[in-house]
């Protein structure tokens, strides 16, 4: 009985091993070359490495990766199982090698597809799941479930497969906590400058349906017209993030399209603007209380007249969605 609880043990480790670490490997190491292999805006695709690799990135994988193992668990038991019972009627190796890699490479596929609809995953890791489900169910399954009383362990790899989505789980619930305390509700204004040489005025964004309508504030264009800017201003729309108790607002203004992706500055639980001029950006005011957050403005590589906005959470992930719309793209000037 010793010996069936250890190999059982060792058989869902080693599938969480390989089904779960060996898809955030896969995950992982495509952000690495430049390709972004999950999300629905802008979308899976080749961009620069700079882009879609980051150690925040990798930790967003994990914690998806622990969700995905709370039915690993399940998976990898049922495998066993099903191998044992081959092994104890004395079925050949063979036959619990194929029928557990082609069952194992099914159930990887169709778990990974499953859950990896929360984060829009692409294709290739799924079939990369199957095939390493595949790997474990003709390989190592059969060892597992035909195991003598010498082989009856639990090895390093089997405690790592085991214990590490657990610890993934109470260290994600520990900074979820943390988090919280430091996040914020977030305001997100994104506004047109349409220069001319008459006084600044400002068109809000009408209400729509519940939703009141969106403008700038008395001390945010007293702030622009100290810098004699002149023209017009539109209202384009904005978005909310965050749940804290705390309030901060971001009016993001431009005047055209940009040349290269800009990372700028979360305002901390104040007010500020970012503002494209043709010299590069200016906060106002340049004093303003900042997050490490921030704010990173790209051109999807798919439609080129739009800028995209992405928004670093509390948390490890991050929101996105489109900014501005171009008519077309303008390739001059400075940013």
């Amino acid at each position: 009985m010793k010996r069936f609880f250890v190999n059982l043990l060792a058989a869902v480790g080693d599938y969480l091993l390989f089904a779960v670490g060996g898809t955030i490997l896969l995950l992982a190491a495509s952000t690495v070359i430049g390709y972004l292999p999950y999300s629905d805006r802008p979308g899976p695709g080749w961009y620069d490495s700079k882009q879609t690799f980051s150690f925040g990135q990798v930790w967003y994988f994990v914690n998806w990766g622990a969700f995905l193992a709370l039915y690993a668990y399940v998976v990898g038991l049922a495998l066993f199982l099903g191998a044992w019972v081959l092994a104890s009627l004395r079925s050949p190796r063979w036959l619990i090698a194929v029928l557990g890699g082609l069952a194992a490479g099914y159930v990887s596929f169709y778990l990974v597809a499953a859950t990896g609809w929360y984060i829009a995953i692409s294709p290739f890791p799924v079939y990369g799941a199957g095939i390493l489900g595949l790997f474990f169910g003709g390989w190592l399954l059969p060892r597992h479930a035909s195991a003598q009383p010498d082989d009856s362990r639990l090895r390093l790899r089997h405690r790592v497969g085991l214990y590490g989505p657990l610890a993934v789980m109470l260290i994600g619930v520990g900074q979820f906590l943390i988090s919280r305390a430091s996040d914020q509700r977030l305001e997100v204004v994104y506004v047109l400058w349409e220069q001319g040489t008459e006084p600044l005025s400002v068109k809000d964004f009408p209400a729509i349906g519940s939703s009141p309508s969106l403008g700038l504030t008395e001390k945010e264009l007293a702030q622009l017209r100290e810098l004699r800017l002149t023209g017009r201003l539109i209202v384009r729309g904005g978005s909310r993030h965050g749940e804290g108790q705390r309030s901060a607002r971001a009016v993001i203004i431009m005047y055209r399209q940009l040349d290269s992706p800009v990372v700028l500055p979360q305002p901390d639980g104040t007010s500020l603007i970012h503002l494209q001029t043709a010299d590069g950006w200016r906060m106002l005011p340049s004093d303003a209380l900042t997050l490490k957050r921030t704010l990173e403005l790209e051109i999807p590589p798919d439609n080129p007249e739009t800028t995209f906005l992405w928004i670093d959470l509390a948390g490890s992930g991050r929101q996105g969605s489109d900014a501005f719309y171009w008519s077309r793209p303008n390739k001059g000037g400075k940013q």
